[in-house]
């Protein structure tokens, strides 16, 4: 028996796949997330539209938790406070329920120790690729005063996601 490629494969669209080949990385899956695709309701090689007749399905903002994980074959726990599935992929993809949180919520207080041993406080964040995060950070007189990262960063920095020792949602209190 043959394996169906990957959506967005190269493979995959020779065979009249219609799945987005962008968001899917070319057919390594959604955010390099192996395993995880976003799939188009019209694709006849995946033909995943049971719910979606002639719907496209371009973003995972148009599902539900629940449909998602039927999807790409995640088992999601039945307490999975997590409504929102780009909340839920970021926490896979980072392994942080604080970063992920971060990087969908509205402007918060986060806090997040890098491996080097500056501490830094950040609004929100965003996940660039499997291996970088950007932060929003809080202004150079919010920071922490010890293990103080060294220059104001006012647009942000980016982390490398394996430099990242913990990461707190509301470090003051909410």
């Amino acid at each position: 028996m043959t394996k169906t490629p990957s959506p967005g494969s190269p493979e995959a669209v020779k065979l009249g796949c219609r799945c987005p080949v962008m968001d899917n990385h070319h057919g390594a899956g959604y955010m390099g997330i192996r395993g995880v695709y976003v799939y188009s309701g019209n694709c006849t090689l995946h033909n995943v539209s049971r719910d979606y007749e002639e719907q496209d399905i371009t973003t995972m903002e148009t599902m539900k938790t629940e449909d998602l994980a039927d999807i790409a074959d995640i088992d999601l726990e039945a307490d999975d406070q997590y409504l929102d599935e780009q909340c839920r992929m970021i926490e896979l993809l980072t392994g942080s329920k604080a970063l992920a949180k971060a990087c969908v919520d509205d402007p918060f207080d986060y806090a997040m120790k890098l491996r080097t041993g500056e501490v830094i406080a950040f609004s929100g964040a965003q996940v660039l690729n499997r291996e970088w995060v950007h932060l929003r950070l809080k202004p150079m007189d919010q920071q922490p005063k010890e293990n103080q990262i060294a220059y104001p960063a006012d647009r942000g920095v980016d982390v490398r996601l394996s430099d990242i020792v913990w990461v707190m949602d509301a470090p003051l209190g909410s």
